[in-house]
């Protein structure tokens, strides 16, 4: 495996660099989920500010959804 970065060499391992690259990739397959469940990718690029409003809306229901999916996992068998 080849990882590119541009962390320094002197403060970063490579085993400490391949657990920065795993946590970004965990977060890169949170975004992919919301994108496709709550459609993220598609916000009206009219006005930022309600751009913004309809983000944040989208971004709140998507994390309701995963917590309640959450609870109902842990209950339910």
């Amino acid at each position: 495996m080849i990882v590119f970065t541009t962390f320094p060499e002197a403060d970063f391992t490579p085993e400490a660099v391949l657990d920065w690259y795993r946590l970004r990739w965990q977060a890169e397959l949170v975004f992919k989920r919301f994108k496709s469940v709550a459609q993220l990718g598609h916000l009206p690029k009219r006005d930022g500010e309600s751009a913004r409003a309809r983000l944040y809306g989208k971004l709140f229901a998507a994390l309701l959804i995963e917590k309640l999916i959450a609870h109902a996992s842990a209950v339910s068998p």
